[in-house]
Order: C-alpha cells, then structure tokens, then sequence
C-alpha cells in the first residue's frame, strides 16, 4: 500500500476493520525508499462535523512502534468517506524534515472548474514553497 492506497485498503477491509480486527500491512514510506510492516486497527468513534466516524490507526509493528509516530485516519461510519488525517505526510519542512499534519475532507460538493481557468492552470510553471510556522 502506498498513499492513497491506503483508503483503498480501509474500503477494502472495512467490515473486519470496523468489528475491531487488527490488519497487517506492507506500507511504501517514499522518504525512506522502503516499504514497512504496519499494522491498522480501529483506534476510536468520534463525530466530526456532526458525522459519526471510526479512526483507524496506522502504526509499525513491533519494537519500532514505540519511536515512529502514527498515523490517524476518520472514516464516515455510513459513506465509508475519508473525513480526517492526522499524522506524518510526505511533504517536507524547509529544512528537509517531514511535516505532521491534520487535514479535513469537509463535505461539501466538489465545485466544477471552467475549461479556460483548467487550461490555464495547466500552464502555469510549478515552483517550491515555503511553509510558515
């Protein structure tokens, strides 16, 4: 699993994982150039946004467990839809670290984009950020 092959997993296995099954599985870290034994289990029923929803955490197996942080992800109990995810990302700090972040997937509807503001947008050169802290 990798990324967002992650919410595929969670859809996947969502019955054994909502009933309290822990999973195991091999996760790519592209930071480290290696995937990892991990293991994923429901960790926690919350309500988000008025929406209930299961957490289920991702942390490595083993002793390792202890020193690499995890990672949370809140799942609508009824959609199956991600709603949450909080912990390490893929994105890197100005000084090369990789950042812990929370990112809400709130409800609303995707808004459709104009072909021209598409285009555009598809010529426009990519650039590195920075990040405020």
């Amino acid at each position: 699993v990798a990324d967002a092959g992650f919410d595929a997993f969670v859809t996947r296995n969502w019955t054994a994982l909502a009933a309290g099954k822990t999973l195991a599985l091999d996760f790519a870290i592209p930071a480290r150039g290696s995937a990892y034994g991990f293991k994923v289990a429901r960790h926690d029923e919350v309500a988000i946004d008025g929406t209930p929803a299961l957490t289920f955490r991702l942390q490595l197996g083993g002793m390792l467990a202890w020193f690499v942080p995890t990672i949370d992800a809140s799942y609508a109990r009824d959609s199956h839809r991600l709603l949450r995810f909080e912990g390490v990302t893929n994105i890197r700090s100005s000084k090369g670290g990789q950042m812990t972040a929370r990112i809400d997937f709130p409800a609303a509807a995707p808004m459709p984009i104009a072909a021209a503001a598409l285009q555009d947008a598809m010529t426009q050169p990519l650039k590195s950020c920075t990040v405020a802290r």
